[in-house]
């Protein structure tokens, strides 16, 4: 009885509070008040009807759902606390902290109560929920952008979750479904979505559409990627023929990326058109890398803001998009050295222009000597003619950079002297005591090919030492045997030859 009054109080309050709701909009001004219609139109309908029916009472009900959330995730109820700030978000939907409150026990603590194998649905669901619901009512926020590329970089990316490996795992099979076979063109695939309106109505692909439905499929481009990831399972004995034909006609080969595109902007909310910038602006960073996400999600954010601007949001972007272009640096992808350093040296120079912002300034130059005095052995010892070249020329940035700290020797002197001291910290992984490993073994063919006996044993008892060092603490299956890396080795130095005389200097 009490519950059924309490209900009726509850539904008359409501009332009350939406018809001075509408006698207050009723008084203010029309241009006012057509602004704030534009903007709650924008809003997902139940944060509409939300917003209407509490009215004046939205803020005394805020107020105490974040109370109410915030003691239930300090007593570790997160279920629940998730779903008090799924209420926040609907009622304070302008507010980024309320998104970014309930994404946090949604994609950290609810899976965190959970066996690793179940937790993937509960961190896609927190990224989803802030690009799809969180950006649609906060578009140009950085913070949010943010929040995005933080999952990326530590929750899916990071080894601060044992269940890592199965998140990564899950963006590969989806992504592979998605693009389709290799090579994969972002630059093709954002071009062909532009013309996708134009694409459906050309007759080769309305007659290829039919041909599909009348095999029975309900929603062609809702259900292309999975169809053609089993085209036999779905197509039978035509399937051959149909795959046939998407790739010897130049208009469905267009429908097809087109689509593909499409399904990658629904399944992971950044557009191809971001992705395919991203490519320009840095080079090839990669496609389904946890890294790569946080770059494409990074220049998403950094579109919105205004030319030369400086803010301490932007900043926070700008130091994520660099970590995880070291990351991916170290991981292998040597040429992205020259951009890094582009990055560095123009994010010096915004925050060096900007009066409220100026004391970043010595933390980025900073960040830059430090990332130059690691990056230049990395570079030079990657086996490539081009790394090489980079690691003199950023060798010669750094001693510009650092007069006082980089000393003043030759470039392949400060590598090596780098790899011992480096390799002493411990601190290597297995693909960089690997690359290191091989450099040792080319100095040892060097040093026999100039009749060093003595020198040739001793780069290739260093060499092997690493290796057993690697192959103790990462070995495997699938670990390289010690003649493989040194075939590798060997192929590695032929380009080499073409450059500078060979040995170090002096």
């Amino acid at each position: 009885m009490r519950r059924g009054i309490a209900l009726l109080c509850a539904c008359a309050a409501l009332g009350a509070a939406a018809l001075l709701e509408r006698g207050a909009r009723a008084r203010r001004p029309a241009m006012q008040s057509g602004m704030e219609r534009q903007r709650i139109d924008a809003l997902p309908p139940a944060v509409q009807l939300a917003s209407t029916l509490l009215g004046s009472f939205r803020a005394l009900l805020v107020d105490y759902l974040w109370i109410r959330a915030e003691a239930l995730q300090n007593e570790g109820r997160f279920f629940a606390a998730a779903e008090a700030a799924r209420w926040i978000t609907m009622l304070q939907s302008r507010v980024e902290g309320s998104w970014s409150f309930q994404a946090w026990n949604l994609g950290v603590n609810v899976p965190s109560s959970l066996p690793p194998e179940e937790r993937w649905p509960y961190v896609r669901a927190a990224m989803e929920l802030l690009w799809r619901d969180g950006l649609a009512a906060n578009p140009r926020s950085l913070g949010l952008h943010w929040e995005i590329a933080w999952f990326w970089e530590y929750r899916i990316g990071g080894d601060v979750d044992a269940a890592g490996p199965r998140y990564r795992a899950e963006v590969e099979r989806a992504g592979r479904e998605i693009l389709g076979a290799e090579p994969w063109d972002p630059v093709e695939l954002a071009a062909a979505e532009a013309l996708l309106p134009a694409l459906r109505r050309d007759p080769a692909v309305a007659r290829f559409t039919d041909t599909l439905a009348a095999l029975g499929v309900r929603d062609v481009e809702g259900e292309w990627t999975a169809l053609w990831a089993a085209p036999e399972a779905a197509f039978g004995d035509v399937a051959e023929a149909l795959a046939a034909a998407l790739r010897e006609d130049p208009l469905l080969g267009a429908y097809d990326r087109a689509l593909r595109a499409r399904a990658w902007a629904r399944t992971f909310g950044v557009g191809m058109d971001v992705v395919a910038k991203t490519h320009g602006r840095f080079g090839d960073v990669g496609m389904l890398r946890p890294e790569s996400f946080v770059l494409f999600w990074a220049q998403h954010g950094l579109e919105q803001l205004a030319p030369d601007a400086v803010r301490l949001d932007a900043i926070a972007l700008w130091r994520m998009q660099l970590r995880a272009l070291a990351r991916l640096f170290r991981s292998g992808r040597t040429a992205l050295l020259a951009a890094i350093d582009r990055e560095y040296a123009e994010a010096v120079a915004r925050v060096a222009e900007d009066p409220y912002h100026r004391r970043q300034q010595a933390l980025f130059e900073e960040d830059r000597i430090r990332f130059l005095k690691d990056a230049v052995p990395l570079a030079y010892i990657s086996g490539s003619r081009r790394g090489r070249e980079l690691a003199e020329e950023h060798f010669a940035t750094l001693a510009e950079l650092d007069p006082a700290g980089t000393p003043r020797v030759a470039c392949e002197d400060y590598v090596y002297d780098w790899i011992f001291r480096w390799v002493n910290a411990e601190r290597a992984t297995k693909d960089e005591l690997l690359a290191v490993s091989r450099a040792f073994l080319r100095e040892a063919l060097r040093a026999s090919a100039r009749g060093e006996a003595d020198g040739a044993r001793s780069y290739l008892a260093f060499a092997r030492e690493l290796y057993d060092e690697a192959a103790a603490a990462f070995g495997g299956p699938a670990f390289p045997r010690f003649d493989d890396v040194a075939a590798q080795a060997r192929r590695e130095l032929a380009p080499a030859r073409e450059g500078r005389p060979e040995g170090r200097a002096g």
